[in-house]
């Protein structure tokens, strides 16, 4: 016997401190990472930890705008996805991109008109 259920599960998203600072920076077009002391790398998105050696990570510093795409995915629909390591960041961002996407292919980003503090506030990134 199989019984099919829907549960409704509200929830509410707490961003934190890191992933709030991170976000707010978006919405005044800056990309924000945190440098490990630990091992050294620079983590973008900004995170509360180092996601090679779990150590907190110190005060945010702004990376890119611009970056490389370091690989790529293409949707059933079209739409070219890619994960992008920015300017000074030693980790990668992930985010819909337009043009011509490659390997090493250089980007930039496309700011929403009226951006939000959300990922959304980078409409995508575009190949230049």
């Amino acid at each position: 016997m199989i019984y099919h259920q829907s549960i409704k599960l509200p929830y509410r998203y707490t961003a934190g401190e890191a992933n709030t600072a991170f976000l707010m920076g978006l919405v005044e077009h800056k990309i924000l990472a945190g440098p490990c002391g630990g091992c050294g790398i620079t983590v973008a998105p900004l995170a509360p930890f180092c996601t090679k050696c779990g150590s907190r990570l110190g005060t945010p510093i702004e990376v890119g705008p611009e970056g490389s795409i370091t690989t790529w995915t293409t949707d059933g629909q079209g739409r070219n996805f890619a994960r992008i390591r920015l300017d000074g960041a030693d980790t990668d961002i992930f985010h819909l991109v337009e043009g011509d996407v490659a390997v090493g292919a250089r980007v930039k980003p496309i700011w929403h008109d009226d951006p939000q503090p959300e990922i959304t506030a980078i409409t995508r990134f575009a190949v230049v």
